[in-house]
This record gives C-alpha cells, structure tokens and sequence, in this order.
C-alpha cells in the first residue's frame, strides 16, 4: 500500500458484504452490529445507514483521515437520508403517542383531585349558578361603550369573585376549563356549556334593552342623534358584525380570570 506521507499509512476498514453478512436459514444477519431482519428489504434498509455509523467509529484520531477517507456516492447519500427520514418519522408517531398518553393521565389526576376536593360541598352547582346571573342598566351600559361581549363580561365579574362557591376552575398550565356539574361531578367544560349560558345573557340583555328603549321612547323621536344611537345599539345587542368566536372568547377570558 503507497504511502502518501512519510509517517502515515493509509488504512481502510475491511466493508463486509450482503452476502456474508446474510443466511438463509436464519435470517438477515447485519455482521456490523449483530441486528437480524427477517425480511431482505429492511435488512438492506438498515444496513446503508449501519455501514455509514460502522465507518465513522472505525476513523482513528489521524488528522489525515479526513482527507483520506472515501466519500460517500449519491445512491448512498440518498439511502441514508431516507432511512433517517424514516427514523424521525416513526419517532414523531411515538413521541405523539406518548403525549397523548400523558395528557389523558393527567386529565385523570386532576379530576380525582378536583372531585376530591372538601370545599365541592360549598360549590353551586354550574347551571344554577349560570341562572343567577342578573343582567342590569350598568351592565348595557358596558354594551353600548363596546360590544355585548363586554356586557357579558362585566355581568358575570361579580359572579366569579366568590371563589369558594364558584363551579369553575382553571390552572395556567393547562388548557382546560372545568365546571361543577349538575350531577356534583367535576368536568371539562364544552362549547355547549357556553352556548347555553351566552344565550340566557343575551336574552337578558334584550330585555332591558327593550326597558331602556321604552324609557326612552319620546326623546329618541325628538333628536336624530338618538335615533341613530338606538340602531346603533340595536345592532351591538343583536351582535351584528361580531365576527369572533363568543364561546372560545368567553372561555379564554374566564380561564385568564380564575386561572390558579
């Protein structure tokens, strides 16, 4: 073997073969790491990258070698990368797995800790808390300076300051919302909890706007500003032009408000 340098000698790993690194009676046996594959194909699939890994552990700490090492041909770049492409994939789906897995153990947890929970015997429950939410003039107010949103906000402020007694619990590290049911039984809180609260509010914010509007009856009809107003609020009590999703704004702002 020539010598390039006057001190070094190049030295090139012996690279086994398919066919001495295979048996037919036992399988596909990988003569650089001991692994066996029953099916040709994916002993070939494995054994691109093994070689690669195979070749970089038997490098010495010659600085030479870098440069004297064989590169590796495209055919073989290509298998590698998609072996490891393969890899990363299948470690995604478990790592995915696995999450969900945790995720729904820690759900479990919570609920136990929650219906576990002394103060549960001082709780009311969640629709009947929802009913004794009282819509008033201040409340409209908030209306017509903003949105019925934040006329919905501001009526259920006062609701969700008792906490001892509130049927609904939060935790800032996690995304859920959980209410105490009608069946005195912690759960998650879904759309259809919110589409029955925001729709007895709504109701009520109707109502005394109708109140308001009576009231108000003979003025509005004497001034154009008024009744330009009183469209105008029309439109905000009925949500005309509200594009937001209501259930996933209230939720959202009631998890940042009681979040523990």
């Amino acid at each position: 073997m020539a010598s390039i340098h006057p001190n070094i000698t190049r030295k090139i790993p012996n690279k086994p073969s398919a066919a001495t690194a295979t048996t037919a009676t036992t399988g596909y046996h990988c003569a650089l790491c001991g692994k066996t594959y029953k099916l040709k194909d994916n002993y070939n699939k494995h054994y691109v990258s093994c070689a690669f890994f195979h070749k970089k552990c038997m490098e010495t700490n010659d600085e030479f070698n870098d440069s004297l090492e064989s590169i590796p041909t495209q055919h073989e770049l290509y298998q590698f990368i998609k072996q490891i492409a393969i890899k990363c994939q299948r470690l995604e789906e478990e790592v995915a797995t696995l999450k969900q897995h945790l995720n729904m153990k820690q759900r479990q947890n919570i609920m136990d800790i929650l219906n576990h929970d002394p103060k549960n015997s001082m709780r009311t429950q969640f629709d009947i808390w929802c009913a004794q939410i009282q819509v008033s003039r201040e409340h409209l107010d908030a209306v017509f300076d903003g949105s019925l949103m934040c006329g919905i906000k501001v009526a259920m402020e006062t609701h969700i300051s008792s906490r001892d007694t509130l049927p609904m619990r939060a935790f800032k590290e996690k995304n859920t919302l959980y209410i105490y049911d009608s069946d005195r039984q912690w759960k998650a809180a879904t759309n259809a909890c919110f589409e029955k609260l925001i729709a007895s509010l709504e109701k009520q914010f109707l109502q005394v706007f109708l109140e308001w509007q009576k009231e108000n009856q003979e003025q509005i009809s004497k001034s154009e500003k008024l009744k330009d107003d009183e469209i105008h609020y029309m439109m905000k009590i009925c949500g005309y032009k509200y594009t937001g999703d209501k259930h996933a704004i209230l939720k959202k702002w009631i998890m940042e408000t009681i979040a523990e």
